[in-house]
């Protein structure tokens, strides 16, 4: 039941709402409304907890992207001084390698 400003009441159906409508009326209503003020706050402390778990997802991505080419650096280091038992050859193939990656200049 709802109270009516001429003092009556009327019954109203419930309505079921989606989490962005009652963000949109929660952001729009009057925050001299105990309701309104309360759920202003819960939306606001819930979207500042999301932007600082996607803050967080995209450091670890970022993290996990620069480990990656050293870990491959790593194990194909490992695999060629493995196939090469001579550190000459393996010097040689890394400063190929090197040459190869920025524009023929060596290590030297």
């Amino acid at each position: 039941m709802v109270e009516l400003g001429s003092g009556s009441q009327r019954q109203v159906d419930d309505i079921m709402l989606t989490r962005y409508a009652c963000y949109l009326i929660a952001q729009n209503g009057d925050p001299s409304k105990d309701p309104l003020n309360f759920a202003q706050t819960y939306f606001a402390v819930l979207t500042r907890k999301q932007e600082i778990i996607e803050k967080r997802i995209a450091e670890i991505e970022r993290l996990n992207a620069r480990r990656k080419p050293s870990l491959s650096e790593k194990e194909l280091s490992g695999i060629i001084y493995e196939r090469l038992s001579d550190e000459k050859s393996f010097a040689r193939i890394r400063s190929k390698g090197d040459m190869a990656l920025f524009g023929g200049k060596t290590t030297e």
